[in-house]
Protein backbone atom coordinates (compact mmCIF):
# COMPACT_ATOMS: atom_id res chain seq x y z
CA UNK A 1 0.00 0.00 0.00
CA UNK A 2 2.80 2.58 1.02
CA UNK A 3 4.43 1.64 -2.73
CA UNK A 4 0.90 3.09 -4.25
CA UNK A 5 0.73 5.58 -2.65
CA UNK A 6 4.03 6.70 -3.42
CA UNK A 7 3.64 6.51 -7.02
CA UNK A 8 0.23 8.73 -6.53
CA UNK A 9 2.33 11.32 -4.67
CA UNK A 10 4.77 11.10 -7.53
CA UNK A 11 2.02 11.29 -10.41
CA UNK A 12 0.89 14.23 -8.61
CA UNK A 13 3.72 16.52 -8.72
CA UNK A 14 5.31 15.27 -5.43
CA UNK A 15 2.79 17.66 -3.67
CA UNK A 16 1.89 15.75 -0.39
CA UNK A 17 3.94 16.44 2.24
CA UNK A 18 4.65 13.51 4.37
CA UNK A 19 2.31 13.59 7.30
CA UNK A 20 4.14 12.01 10.21
CA UNK A 21 6.31 14.95 10.34
CA UNK A 22 3.83 16.88 11.71
CA UNK A 23 1.04 19.28 10.10
CA UNK A 24 2.62 22.22 7.96
CA UNK A 25 1.12 25.57 7.26
CA UNK A 26 -1.53 25.45 4.49
CA UNK A 27 -2.42 21.73 5.19
CA UNK A 28 -6.08 20.82 6.36
CA UNK A 29 -6.61 18.66 8.67
CA UNK A 30 -8.89 15.59 8.35
CA UNK A 31 -12.55 16.80 8.96
CA UNK A 32 -11.55 19.86 6.69
CA UNK A 33 -10.28 17.04 4.13
CA UNK A 34 -13.51 15.40 4.77
CA UNK A 35 -15.57 18.55 4.35
CA UNK A 36 -14.31 19.55 1.01
CA UNK A 37 -14.66 15.58 -0.04
CA UNK A 38 -18.38 15.59 0.40
CA UNK A 39 -18.61 18.93 -0.95
CA UNK A 40 -16.85 17.85 -4.64
CA UNK A 41 -18.62 14.37 -4.06
CA UNK A 42 -22.16 16.12 -4.23
CA UNK A 43 -21.36 18.62 -7.07
CA UNK A 44 -19.59 15.67 -9.42
CA UNK A 45 -21.63 16.02 -12.82
CA UNK A 46 -21.64 12.19 -13.43
CA UNK A 47 -22.43 10.94 -9.85
CA UNK A 48 -25.40 10.20 -8.02
CA UNK A 49 -23.58 9.98 -4.83
CA UNK A 50 -26.01 9.50 -2.67
CA UNK A 51 -24.38 6.04 -1.56
CA UNK A 52 -20.92 7.31 -1.48
CA UNK A 53 -19.29 7.46 2.50
CA UNK A 54 -15.88 9.24 2.85
CA UNK A 55 -13.70 8.81 5.57
CA UNK A 56 -10.48 10.58 6.04
CA UNK A 57 -7.39 9.67 7.70
CA UNK A 58 -4.03 11.38 7.95
CA UNK A 59 -5.07 12.72 4.60
CA UNK A 60 -5.97 9.30 2.61
CA UNK A 61 -9.71 9.23 2.16
CA UNK A 62 -11.60 5.76 2.02
CA UNK A 63 -14.46 5.64 -0.68
CA UNK A 64 -16.95 3.03 0.44
CA UNK A 65 -20.76 2.49 -0.82
CA UNK A 66 -22.49 1.87 -3.87
CA UNK A 67 -23.17 3.50 -7.39
CA UNK A 68 -24.64 2.12 -10.13
CA UNK A 69 -21.60 2.15 -12.82
CA UNK A 70 -17.92 2.10 -13.19
CA UNK A 71 -18.77 5.50 -14.91
CA UNK A 72 -19.79 6.68 -11.57
CA UNK A 73 -17.14 4.73 -9.32
CA UNK A 74 -14.57 6.21 -11.11
CA UNK A 75 -16.39 10.05 -11.24
CA UNK A 76 -15.95 9.78 -7.25
CA UNK A 77 -12.40 8.94 -7.70
CA UNK A 78 -11.92 11.63 -10.11
CA UNK A 79 -13.85 14.59 -7.75
CA UNK A 80 -11.71 12.87 -5.00
CA UNK A 81 -8.58 14.17 -6.21
CA UNK A 82 -9.35 17.77 -7.09
CA UNK A 83 -9.46 18.53 -3.40
CA UNK A 84 -6.44 20.15 -1.72
CA UNK A 85 -5.32 17.97 1.39
CA UNK A 86 -6.00 14.66 -0.26
CA UNK A 87 -2.64 12.44 0.09
CA UNK A 88 -4.20 9.01 -1.23
CA UNK A 89 -7.24 6.97 -2.48
CA UNK A 90 -8.65 3.48 -0.62
CA UNK A 91 -11.41 2.88 -3.62
CA UNK A 92 -13.70 0.05 -2.15
CA UNK A 93 -16.55 1.47 -3.72
CA UNK A 94 -18.91 -1.24 -5.03
CA UNK A 95 -20.67 -1.05 -8.73
CA UNK A 96 -24.52 -2.78 -8.34
CA UNK A 97 -26.12 -2.30 -11.78
CA UNK A 98 -29.95 -2.32 -11.52
CA UNK A 99 -31.48 -5.03 -12.75
CA UNK A 100 -32.89 -2.89 -15.55
CA UNK A 101 -30.01 -2.37 -17.43
CA UNK A 102 -28.64 -6.61 -16.76
CA UNK A 103 -28.74 -8.00 -20.24
CA UNK A 104 -28.13 -11.95 -21.14
CA UNK A 105 -25.12 -13.36 -22.93
CA UNK A 106 -27.53 -13.80 -26.05
CA UNK A 107 -28.86 -10.22 -25.73
CA UNK A 108 -25.73 -8.93 -25.90
CA UNK A 109 -24.71 -10.91 -29.02
CA UNK A 110 -27.45 -9.50 -31.07
CA UNK A 111 -26.75 -6.14 -29.63
CA UNK A 112 -23.06 -7.10 -30.85
CA UNK A 113 -24.29 -8.44 -34.22
CA UNK A 114 -27.16 -5.33 -34.75
CA UNK A 115 -24.16 -2.75 -34.57
CA UNK A 116 -21.59 -4.60 -36.84
CA UNK A 117 -23.62 -5.38 -40.15
CA UNK A 118 -24.53 -1.98 -40.40
CA UNK A 119 -21.66 -1.26 -40.28
CA UNK A 120 -20.41 -3.21 -42.74
CA UNK A 121 -18.11 -5.06 -40.57
CA UNK A 122 -19.70 -8.29 -41.62
CA UNK A 123 -22.32 -9.30 -44.11
CA UNK A 124 -25.72 -11.52 -43.27
CA UNK A 125 -24.46 -14.81 -43.65
CA UNK A 126 -21.07 -14.47 -41.69
CA UNK A 127 -21.24 -15.41 -38.07
CA UNK A 128 -19.07 -14.42 -35.05
CA UNK A 129 -18.08 -15.62 -31.81
CA UNK A 130 -19.06 -13.38 -28.67
CA UNK A 131 -17.68 -14.68 -25.59
CA UNK A 132 -19.20 -12.60 -22.46
CA UNK A 133 -16.56 -12.03 -19.70
CA UNK A 134 -17.69 -10.93 -16.11
CA UNK A 135 -15.29 -9.69 -14.12
CA UNK A 136 -16.60 -10.34 -10.32
CA UNK A 137 -14.19 -7.24 -7.69
CA UNK A 138 -10.94 -6.15 -9.62
CA UNK A 139 -10.51 -4.01 -12.21
CA UNK A 140 -11.74 -3.78 -15.43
Amino acid sequence: MWLALTQIKACRGGEASNRSSGKQDGDMDDIEVRREVLEELAWAPHLDATNVVATVRDGVVRLTGVVSSLAEKRAAERAVWHVRGVRGIAQEIEVQIPEARRYSDDEIAHQVLNALRPAGVITSDQAINCVVHLVVGGTV
